[in-house]
């Protein structure tokens, strides 16, 4: 009995379908597994800004084991959203120590690295930089680099009520007689005001 060679076109086709199809399923099953981690370390991330309180170690590790598996799960591109939550987490843990305070320098200077990758990956969100100008200033790094990514916030975001209230803050660690010279510093304060009681967003 004769059989027919096979249709190198359909077999091509074929395996390019496999190929095609697996690679979706890969990526989908990444995407979706990084959500996830990252939906359980905003839980937590949430639940800490809401009470004001310092989370349990306990509590701190399992979001920052969540969070950096959303980092790394994320396939193609470094996920902006998720590098400044890993970033928030881990200042978290020692949030109302003080400036300079030798414990919290390590989970500072970690938030300062993902801040800076997240920043890289999602250039021009606004509270990112915020957030990076107020850890460097509770680190007591005042240096160029704080000043640079401060004014960033605000040319990005200067109607944006998160990145104002964060930039009022950041404005304490500034000595009072350089913020005259500031000109993205002074508006700040009066746009802060007015923002207040818009709906965040």
């Amino acid at each position: 009995m004769n059989r027919s060679a096979p249709n190198p076109v359909k077999t091509i086709a074929f395996v390019l379908l496999f190929g095609v199809g697996g690679a979706l399923i890969f990526f989908g099953g990444s995407l979706f597994s990084a959500g996830l981690a990252d939906y359980q370390a905003r839980t937590f991330q949430e639940d800490w800004q809401q009470k004001q309180t310092p989370p349990s170690i306990k509590a701190w590790r399992i979001a920052k084991e969540a969070s950096e598996t959303a980092v790394a799960r994320h396939p193609f591109t470094a996920n902006g959203e998720y590098l400044d939550r890993l970033g928030r987490i881990n200042e978290w843990l020692h949030f109302d120590k003080p400036v300079g305070e030798a414990v919290a320098q390590l989970t500072r200077s970690k938030a300062e690295n993902y801040y800076s990758q997240a920043i890289a990956a999602r250039p021009v969100w606004p509270n990112t930089y915020s957030q990076l100008a107020y850890v460097k200033a509770m680190q007591g790094e005042l240096d160029e680099w704080f000043y640079e990514v401060a004014e960033a916030a605000y040319i990005l975001g200067p109607w944006r009520k998160p990145t104002l209230e964060q930039l009022a803050q950041v404005s304490t660690f500034i000595p009072e007689n350089q913020q005259a010279d500031l000109e993205w510093l002074v508006a700040v304060s009066d746009r802060a005001k007015a923002v207040k009681r818009q709906p965040q967003y």
